[in-house]
């Protein structure tokens, strides 16, 4: 208690008061502030408990997603790579078919000269072959014409024929009756 009346404590006298008290207060009051601090560190080791345990959670759902999140990427980067071949693959296809289009369009050039100098040629060969037609059907009716004549010719020489075989044989006939 000396020391704490030569103290220069501002809280020098709320000290002594303290000091003066029976020493039942002081196990008491020691006891309940130490069940006090027992409750508050059994409060204090659950929340830290509960405060790991989520922790420990967090990671566990950190390192799924982290993973979820390696293997999304892993796959998006193989997509990737197989969109890239395959847009590739697409532009090699394209390249081709443009190549086969204009040999197509080409040959369809070539084609549509062609025909233009066919349906040229057709057309002259049309004119030839109405010309030759037409000679045709003049020969054929000079040909008529010949027969028609020649058939008057052949029935006047056989009428002819006949008269000389007639007269023949009627010169016979004179000759023997004056014989």
């Amino acid at each position: 208690m000396a020391l704490a009346q030569a103290s220069t404590n501002p809280d020098k006298e709320k000290v002594i008061e303290a000091l003066k008290r029976d020493q039942s207060y002081w196990s008491t009051s020691l006891l309940k502030e130490v069940a006090d601090l027992k409750l508050k560190l059994e409060c204090k080791e659950t929340k830290e408990r509960n405060v790991r345990s989520k922790a420990t959670d967090l990671e566990a759902r950190l390192q799924e997603v982290t993973t979820s999140s390696n293997a999304a990427a892993a796959s998006f980067r193989e997509l990737t790579k197989e969109l890239q071949v395959e847009n590739a693959d697409l532009e090699e296809e394209i390249k081709d078919l443009k190549a086969k289009k204009s040999e197509s369009d080409r040959k369809i050039e070539r084609l549509e000269k062609q025909n233009k100098e066919l349906k040229g040629s057709i057309e002259d060969f049309e004119k030839r072959l109405e010309a030759i037609s037409g000679l045709f059907r003049a020969m054929e009716d000079q040909r008529l014409i010949i027969l028609r004549a020649t058939g008057d010719w052949e029935d006047t020489l056989q009428k002819a024929s006949d008269l000389v075989e007639e007269r023949e044989a009627v010169e016979a006939v004179l000759l023997k009756d004056f014989h």
